[in-house]
């Protein structure tokens, strides 16, 4: 999960390109009518690519995953909890395995595990009570006592078996 804010917009080099075209544009162009003109379609152009930009970034902080707690660990690995919004619906909570690898760590790209948001009122079988991480596995308990083992790639840290109690799970804010 790379943080909003790091990541550079494409839409931000388009308003730059925009600009030098319109810097070129009303200095290279000698009759009045068609300098207006292309000053004002410019102008409508720059504000809507900061619209576009604006509503990029309103859009991602809403829709992204957050948080990125520790759940469980162990000197190489640990799972990380992030709460992921749901349109219409009640979030979900995903967990991912998470590498340490000398001052580095990396994050595996396909969540272990998917439970519900204790909001929702599922019910105990659809909400994570406790996991525990080895060196390949992570052991997960939901809070009605049912519990799997997940194994995962130790090098691509993708899990075999992931689990799913999100999918199926009653949701009475997204009905």
């Amino acid at each position: 999960m790379t943080p909003q804010w790091t990541r550079s917009p494409p839409s931000l080099g388009v308003a730059l390109a925009l600009g030098l075209l319109i810097v070129a544009g009303y200095y290279g162009i000698e009759r009045p009518g068609l300098r207006i003109t292309g000053g004002v379609l410019a102008g409508v152009l720059v504000v809507l690519t900061v619209l576009y930009c604006y509503g990029d970034a309103l859009l991602l902080s809403a829709f992204e995953d957050g948080g990125g707690e520790n759940v469980a660990s162990s000197p190489r690995y640990a799972v990380v909890r992030y709460a992921r919004p749901v349109l219409l619906g009640t979030d979900t909570v995903v967990r991912y395995v998470r590498a340490r690898r000398s001052l580095l760590t990396y994050e595996s790209d396909t969540a272990i595990a998917c439970f519900m948001d204790e909001r929702s009122y599922a019910g105990a079988k659809w909400f994570l009570d406790r996991a525990s991480v080895t060196d390949g596995s992570v052991h997960i308990t939901a809070q009605d006592g049912a519990s799997w083992d997940v194994r995962f790639d130790p090098r691509a840290l993708r899990p075999d078996n992931p689990v799913d109690q999100c999918t199926k799970a009653p949701d009475f804010a997204g009905d």
